[in-house]
């Protein structure tokens, strides 16, 4: 009886909201969209540092067999309100939450809308939308890296160089323009008499025609530790070393150790061309940690363990290309080459990267996937020790070198 009630009561509200939703579309033409992801494998990754050798590079860690989320997607979930206004003006309103699929907890440190929560207008003049979303340098050259088509195992390491959210933002996007776009980004730091303290604004531009696409981007970001990788984590001390340093449950050390920096600066460009069934592209960047020490950016016994001054610089090379086998199959290999300044005394550090794929399609929204990837790094680290290999995604290594391999299956709705 209780089973047959609460059946009832969920087939009553279905139908009022359904209702209320075309009462609604008929009034003023609005749409209401769900969509999401579903993105599951299973994993093996060489070499997981464990908590008691950390710090103790040359030590081989322990192989790591399990499942996770987020091998070619992160698995989310998203809501879309559009209202057709007059003048081809429509309001439109976004929230859409990362999952993490082993213990369903919300991704982005658990905040419940972390990848996307903004609203706004668009028409013909562009788009203009206020709240959290991901910056302008992302959408012009983000898009075009290899991860954007095979997962996060394939970015950068410690995602240096990759695209943000960033909150309390007001973000402009162009209408196209014979294939020419661009946009850009402002977010307010919401700090009491500081207008710039924890500020962040980014531009881009693109341009597309035919098999041809080509981005570039700029990001300026005021003590970045705070401002930005401070939004992404579930450490709110808002004095943790590098928030954006987290991977699994470990200290990134590629640039935790410059988290008392008082600018972070990323430009970068690409392109993707396609010549029948082969895609190639390449990007590059440039990401500087500018004015280390600077005490606002959290208690620097913490920020900056090691003393450093100065600036920093990261390079970030790739090149990729995706061969289209059959309709169904896609075989793709990419390589990425990082390397860092030397900084106070303390020699750079250098991490090659390689990575192999394939997807093949089960249906238009459904595929299965085999992801591997290996590292390699070489010099100093940001912590001054000799560097760890540390595959975007995933536990550091605890030795110079580590490999992943993911196999798992995708799902759009």
């Amino acid at each position: 009886m209780k089973k047959t009630l609460l059946a009832l009561a969920a087939l009553s509200a279905y139908a009022g909201i359904a209702q209320a939703d075309e009462s609604a579309s008929a009034l003023s033409g609005s749409s209401v969209t769900l969509y999401g992801v579903f993105d599951a494998s299973i994993h093996y990754i060489s070499d997981v540092q464990v908590a008691q050798d950390k710090g103790e590079n040359g030590r081989r860690g322990k192989p790591l067999y399990g499942m996770s989320g987020a091998g070619l997607q992160q698995t989310r979930f998203g809501l879309q309100v559009v209202e057709k206004l007059n003048n081809n003006m429509a309001a439109l309103a976004v929230l859409e939450g990362g999952v993490n699929f082993n213990n369903g907890r919300s991704g982005q440190g658990g905040t419940l809308f972390g990848r996307k929560a903004y609203g706004g207008l668009t028409g013909d003049f562009g788009t203009l939308t206020l709240g959290r979303q991901g910056d302008t340098l992302g959408d012009f050259v983000g898009s075009l890296q290899a991860s954007n088509r095979w997962g996060s195992q394939t970015a950068h390491p410690g995602n240096v160089d990759e695209g943000v959210q960033l909150n309390n933002s007001i973000k402009f996007a162009s209408p196209d323009f014979n294939g020419f776009s661009f946009g850009g980004q402002y977010s307010f730091g919401n700090v009491v008499g500081k207008i710039s303290e924890k500020q962040a604004w980014t531009v881009g531009a693109g341009y597309k025609y035919g098999p041809l696409a080509l981005g570039v981007g700029y990001l300026k970001a005021h003590h970045p530790n705070l401002s930005i990788y401070g939004n992404n984590t579930d450490d709110k001390s808002q004095n943790h070393v590098g928030f954006a340093g987290l991977t699994g449950e470990q200290e990134n050390t590629i640039f935790s150790g410059y988290a008392s920096a008082r600018w972070l600066e990323i430009v970068g460009a690409g392109f993707n061309v396609t010549a029948g069934p082969v895609l190639f592209g390449a990007t590059y960047a440039n990401t500087r940690f500018r004015h280390l020490n600077d005490p606002d950016s959290g208690e620097l016994n913490l920020t900056n363990p090691r003393g450093f001054k100065g600036s920093v610089t990261f390079n970030t090379g790739e090149a990729s290309i995706d061969y289209q086998l059959t309709p169904a199959l896609t075989a793709g290999v990419s390589y990425s080459f990082t390397q860092s300044s030397n900084i106070t005394k303390t020699k750079g550090a250098r991490y090659h990267q390689g990575n192999l794929g394939l997807k093949y399609g089960l249906s238009k929204r459904t595929k299965v996937y085999l992801v591997g990837s290996y590292q390699k790094a070489s010099g100093t680290d940001s912590t001054a020790l000799a560097s760890r290999a540390s595959i975007a995604g995933l536990t550091p290594s605890n030795s110079p070198k580590q490999t992943a391999v993911r196999l798992g299956i995708n799902h759009n709705f």
